[in-house]
């Protein structure tokens, strides 16, 4: 039995692309997911100004707001990760991207992606699914702030 050059050809490229696909998420930084539903790649750490009246206004206490949404697979990655750095004592306000009431409220202080992490100690802001290294470096900033 002969077997064509062009279909072993073939199936090599094909398993080549399955490969790459399975293997994308490894070769590409995690996106961050527009609450309306776009996405954006991973960003570093910004700053804006606050809205302190906001923060009053819903009795904001925590150093850190997590903006996530149920639907944003990211958010859901990143969500034990806070868990366990609550658990060590980290404050963290979490606000799902579907209250409209405090999104609008702190619109100013958001991108409009998610997840997304602000620090209320100094108006930095974690963009995007990150490590639990690069998490704990940004709360651990964040808490420091407020000294």
């Amino acid at each position: 039995m002969k077997i064509d050059k062009s279909i072993i050809v073939s199936s090599v490229v094909i398993l080549a692309i399955l490969i790459f696909i399975v293997n994308l998420d490894r070769i590409i930084p995690a996106p961050s997911v527009d609450i309306t539903g776009t996405e954006q790649t991973s960003s570093p750490t910004t700053s804006t100004e606050i809205d302190k009246n906001c923060v009053a206004k819903y009795n904001i206490k925590e150093d850190i707001v997590f903006f996530y949404s149920d639907t944003c697979s990211h958010c859901q990655t990143m969500k034990p990760l806070v868990q366990k750095l609550e658990n060590a004592g980290s404050k963290v306000y979490k606000i799902n991207s579907a209250n409209a009431f405090i999104t609008e409220c702190l619109r100013s202080s958001m991108s409009g992606y998610v997840p997304e992490f602000v620090c209320l100690n100094n108006g930095k802001h974690l963009l995007g699914e990150t490590s639990k290294e690069n998490l704990k470096i940004f709360f651990d900033e964040c808490t420091l702030a407020k000294s």
